[in-house]
């Protein structure tokens, strides 16, 4: 073997907001004191480097400190200062979706180019406790091939890591190094170990202090000069970029270990921590995907100027939050507050876009036969069916109202007087919109009506029953819990015998909230506190009694909390929708609510950013997105727990618990008392989750259908209609929007079966199909042209594959 190479990569890790807030420590004490320490290292070492990352720090620098900010990229330019992650803040990965992590590169990508001339190609993710498997794939499409992380670790510290469609990147684990104090780290030893279990001669170390900023001292920076001197000729010691560093690494690492598999990982209470900031980024990406959705629509068929510089401000706040203190909850309240404003802000802009929108599309649609209409959008990328609910404002003499949909059908619907705003009398109704089509809309006239309209209920409340055709559900009279779901149309019984569902559960929780569960250790991610049901003799109401849908409400009491569970059934839905309101009051304690399922031999799956991950039921608490499955082994049966803005989970045995709440109290006193609403649902299926929607319903569970009350008036637009769809289902259009650059329509969809499949694109835009391209995801590199006829795309979509598509209408 040759000479050992260790790369001294100075750098400073920068926590956008923690225990201080970014505005104005952070700008002005975090960012001014490290970068001028930098420069100042620069200017007195010839051979120093100095990395760091995150594009919101370098736009604070150019803002608040522009002659520093120009100092900067005079050092880039000499290849000395460089620039890592790639990523708008060093985001953790458990909450933000899919298409948030794409955002976060394209948007980071986007400004670095533009300041410095060239793209970052090393990842950069220190701090940040989960690591998503698809960041493999994100990361490559986005020019970075490289991956520098700490937490999550499985015993490798150089890898090649591989994400589920089969995207490589070389990743590595560094060796901290501290030369402020001897004795020094021991360079031999780390030396002769890397080499025995990598065989490679080029070492990474990182040194310099972080959270707070810092970076290498000038006296740490001559400490490692003595030992570099005391080491020659064995070992050379030399300043390095991480970009130096793994571009020597890649010429040695074909025989690196391949890990195709998640990374673990750490810090699990910060699933949970500050449950109001992880529903603001919920409902944030929610509200930003349909109204870039509908904004592209209402552009190409009616003229609208897309809001490109709103929807990208936007974005630029959840990115923000996104940061792994912020968005897992670790930070102190006052920038808890900051972040919530930053949400309020972006539903704000969402709401105003998405509504101009639908008034622009809908205006086009006829309603000529009817002096009141409702609109329903669907924008997701199938045709579904769910839950309308809107109030009416009668015209005079209308005492009730019937609904008829486009072929004059009458539509059941639910009636329940009650006043708006401004104290006039009004009607809220609730219909089933029925195979709303994909991305598309559907028109339900309003007419008069007297008396009432539905003489039967195929869903029904009585006691403490809900039944409809698919389930017959009992809710014990004595704890208020789920005593029975039966599953009528497959005959059989969702929960384990014996044993109750939908119970509450209060947990002794010491961890604290940095998002430890044990207090000192960052790992296992298990709770350990006794755990408590919620002994409570509920007080139970019959809410709603169909013709739509039937509820039950549970009033419970306990410790220095109150809680109201409510249990849905529909008349024409294949799922039970509960919701719980608890005003929350307790310390050092989490809530879970619980269900033991009769599966037998369970198999686990669950939601992950743009994709799936089998995970072993061991009682460890790990990160989910939307939906968690448990099915039965040989595939015969299942059941789905749906959720739209909670990320915690645990699953042992066959019981599935999803973590509701927590409330530490050090070193952030984030105990997340008042009121939380907290939604979720069981879908229980046939088959296997691959073939029976589960991801599907999980999506329209997180995503509501939209909806717009129009007047009399003509369009050129028919009663229903679908403006973007895609075959087979397998393949789900997350994204459409209008290209960073130009006027092409970009269209991001991803594979999430695991299967090859031939896809068929069909677009209803009032434009002439021209070409289209699959691209990288900064939308800037065409990987291959994409077959175009009439109005529509015919692609092959690998397993798994993140698919970006450029478009050219004219």
């Amino acid at each position: 073997m040759g000479k050992p190479v260790v790369h001294v990569i100075s750098q400073s890790h920068i926590d956008v907001a923690w225990l201080w807030p970014y505005y104005p420590e952070t700008i002005h004490d975090c960012v001014k004191l490290t970068f001028i320490r930098a420069i100042d290292n620069l200017k007195m070492h010839e051979a120093y480097t100095f990395a760091q990352s995150q594009a919101a720090l370098y736009k604070a620098a150019e803002e608040f400190l522009p002659e520093l900010f120009s100092e900067i990229v005079r050092h880039v330019k000499e290849g000395r200062w460089d620039v890592v992650g790639g990523a708008y803040v060093e985001f953790e990965g458990g909450e933000p979706c899919g298409e948030s992590l794409v955002r976060q590169y394209l948007f980071g990508q986007r400004y670095f180019t533009r300041r410095f001339g060239a793209k970052v190609r090393v990842g950069w993710l220190p701090d940040s406790w989960t690591i998503p498997w698809q960041l493999p794939q994100i990361l490559r499409k986005s020019g970075i091939n490289y991956l520098v992380f700490y937490r999550g670790s499985i015993g490798e510290d150089l890898f090649w890591w591989e994400a589920p469609d089969g995207s490589r990147i070389l990743a590595c684990r560094p060796l901290r190094g501290s030369f402020a104090y001897r004795p020094f780290p021991e360079i031999r030893e780390l030396v002769d170990e890397t080499r025995r279990r990598y065989g490679v001669e080029n070492i990474p170390m990182i040194v310099g202090s972080g959270d707070h900023g810092g970076g290498p001292t000038y006296q740490e920076i001559q400490n490692i000069q003595e030992v570099k001197d005391a080491l020659k000729p064995e070992i050379e010691i030399r300043f390095s970029t991480p970009h130096q560093f793994f571009e020597s690494l890649s010429k040695e690492a074909s025989g690196l270990p391949v890990l195709k598999r998640e990374l673990d990982w750490e810090l699990a209470g910060d699933l949970t921590n500050c449950a109001r900031l992880k529903e603001g980024n919920r409902l944030s990406e929610v509200k930003l995907l349909a109204a870039e959705k509908f904004s592209s629509i209402a552009m190409l068929i009616a003229g609208m100027k897309y809001p490109q510089s709103e929807l990208n401000s936007a974005w630029e706040k959840v990115l923000f939050n996104q940061f792994h203190d912020i968005i897992g909850g670790s930070v102190i309240p006052s920038v808890q507050a900051e972040a919530g404003k930053a949400y309020e802000a972006v539903l704000r802009t969402a709401g105003e876009v998405l509504e101009k929108a639908l008034q622009e599309i809908s205006s086009l649609i006829d309603t000529s036969d009817s002096e009141l209409s409702i609109i329903v959008f669907n924008s997701l990328s199938w045709s579904r069916t769910d839950i309308v609910e809107t109030e009416l404002n009668l015209p005079e003499g209308w005492k009730n109202v019937r609904l008829e949909d486009p072929d004059g059908a009458t539509v059941p619907i639910q009636t329940t007087e009650c006043c708006d705003e401004k104290g006039e009398r009004c009607l809220k109704i609730i219909f089933i919109a029925e195979n709303v089509p994909p991305l598309g809309y559907k028109v339900y006239r309003v007419v008069p009506a007297n008396g009432n309209v539905y003489e039967t209920s195929p869903v029904k409340a009585s006691g403490n029953e809900l039944e409809n055709r698919f389930f017959r559900i009992r809710v014990c009279g004595t704890t208020g819990d789920l005593e029975s779901v039966f599953d009528r149309e497959n005959l059989r019984e969702l929960l384990e015998e014996n044993n109750h569902g939908n119970v509450l559960k209060l947990i002794e929780d010491p961890g604290d909230s940095e998002g430890r569960l044990t207090p000192g250790v960052d790992r296992p991610n298990r709770f350990t506190g006794i755990a408590r049901k919620i002994e409570s003799k509920g007080s139970i109401r019959v809410a709603e009694n169909g013709p739509v849908r039937a509820k039950l409400t549970v009033k419970k009491a306990y410790g220095n909390s109150t809680y109201v569970q409510e249990v849905a059934a529909y008349s024409r839905i294949r799922r039970i929708d509960f919701s719980l309101t608890v005003d929350w009051n307790e310390v050092h304690t989490a809530l879970k609510v619980e269900f033991p399922l009769n599966i037998t031999s369970p198999l686990l799956n669950v939601g992950i950013p743009y994709g799936s991950a089998t995970r072993i039921p061991n009682g460890e608490e790990q990160p989910f997105q939307q939906w968690i499955d448990m099915s039965e082994a040989d595939g015969s049966y299942g059941v789905a727990l749906l959720s739209d803005a909670k990320y915690g989970y645990d699953s042992e045995h066959n019981v599935l618990r999803l973590t509701l709440l927590r409330s530490p109290t050090e070193p952030s006193y984030n105990t997340d008392n008042g009121r939380h609403v907290v939604k979720y649902a069981l879908y229980p299926h046939v088959g296997e989750w691959k073939t029976s929607s589960v991801v599907q319903k999980s999506y329209e569970f997180s995503n509501p259908l939209l909806l717009r009350l129009e007047r009399k008036h003509g369009g050129v637009l028919s009663k229903t209609g679908s403006f973007i769809s895609v075959k087979p289902e397998s393949a789900i259009i997350e994204c459409v929007k209008k290209a960073e650059d130009g006027e092409s329509l970009v269209l991001r969809l991803f594979q999430h079966t695991g299967v090859r499949n031939s896809c068929e694109i069909l677009l209803n835009l009032d434009k002439t199909l021209k070409k289209a391209f699959k691209t990288n995801l900064l939308e800037d590199e065409v990987l291959e042209e994409v077959g175009v006829y009439a109005n529509g795309l015919k692609l092959s979509l690998n397993p798994y594959e993140i698919c970006t598509l450029k478009i050219v209408l004219e």
